[in-house]
């Protein structure tokens, strides 16, 4: 199943049992001016049914542009994207070894930027690394990347955080969670490909013993959401709906799935190939001609002659 497949179900808020509000503080050197957040558990993700699709989306060959470093995939623990001043936060086990060998081999240039390590890759459309620790490395253009390090060595910049932050923190420990300000934003729109007008989305997927994803989209008025209902569910699998809720509240719009891990494995499952029985034709000797066939002999001292062959 592909990322947008899936997460066009990613269109709202909280899943139950959310508790924590406080956010971890690795979240600090996304932008305060950040108006999306999408956050990854990657380590359980990475073992998903959905780790295909989204690893391609965090590669070369997804629209965000990762470089092509095979530790990020398989050393973050979690991962953290801030958008529109686009920076995707890894936190989880980055020997200083491991991240320059890799790097070094991709054709990244190393560089530096108040004493902290920079990585800059030769590719404009390809984001570059800072290395901050063994356990938080931050992918972004290189603008993003220093004005990151700055706020880090700034204390009073330090306490400044998008407000966001205080909504995300509630699904800090989520599989997949999403949290909006106000659309459009170009990240969102590569996990979320939403076909109707919406303000704002909340969104959390837990991945245990099945699929548990509430959601919340934020339209423009009640009518809005009235109106917009059809559409959502026009976007789930029709195998899902027993396991789905929809409604409304104000010009929200509610969504609540609960699979089992039955039905959450059928649903990911690729169909079988249909099979197809071609038809082989074979092409038939001509048939031999009917009666005796006759060779003609030239170059007799007599003349020509007809001799007939049997």
């Amino acid at each position: 199943m592909k990322v947008r497949i899936f997460l066009v179900l990613l269109i709202a808020a909280g899943v139950a049992g959310a508790q924590s509000t406080s956010h971890p503080s690795w979240w600090t050197y996304a932008s305060p001016d950040s108006t999306a957040l999408i956050g990854l558990q990657w380590n359980h993700l990475r073992e998903s049914p959905f780790a295909p699709s989204l690893a391609t989306e965090l590669s070369p060959r997804g629209w965000l542009g990762f470089p092509d470093l095979p530790f990020l995939n398989q050393r973050a623990d979690r991962i953290l994207i801030a958008s529109p001043y686009l920076m995707a936060i890894h936190f989880g086990s980055f020997p200083a070894d491991i991240v320059r060998a890799e790097a070094a081999a991709k054709g990244l240039k190393k560089s530096s930027y108040k004493n902290v390590e920079l990585w800059v890759t030769p590719a404009p459309e390809t984001l570059s690394l800072a290395w901050i620790s063994e356990q938080i490395v931050i992918l972004g253009h290189l603008p993003t990347l220093q004005d990151a390090i700055d706020r880090s060595l700034d204390t009073e910049a330090r306490r400044q955080f998008s407000p966001l932050f205080a909504t995300a923190g509630k699904y800090s420990n989520d599989d997949l969670w999403i949290v909006s300000g106000a659309l459009p934003d170009p990240v969102v729109g590569r996990f979320v490909p939403l076909k109707l007008a919406v303000k704002s989305v909340v969104g959390s997927m837990v991945l245990k013993e099945g699929l548990h994803l509430a959601a919340t989209l934020e339209t423009a008025s009640e009518n809005a959401a009235d109106a917009s209902v059809d559409q959502v569910w026009h976007g789930i699998n029709p195998k899902l709906f027993d396991s789905t809720q929809i409604f409304t509240d104000g010009p929200n719009i509610l969504l609540k799935m609960d699979l089992t891990a039955e039905t959450l494995d059928a649903a990911v499952k690729p169909p079988a190939p249909a099979v197809v029985e071609a038809a082989v034709v074979v092409a038939a000797p001509p048939a031999p001609p009917k009666g005796p066939r006759v060779v003609k002999i030239s170059g007799l001292d007599d003349g020509p002659r007809e001799v007939g062959i049997p």
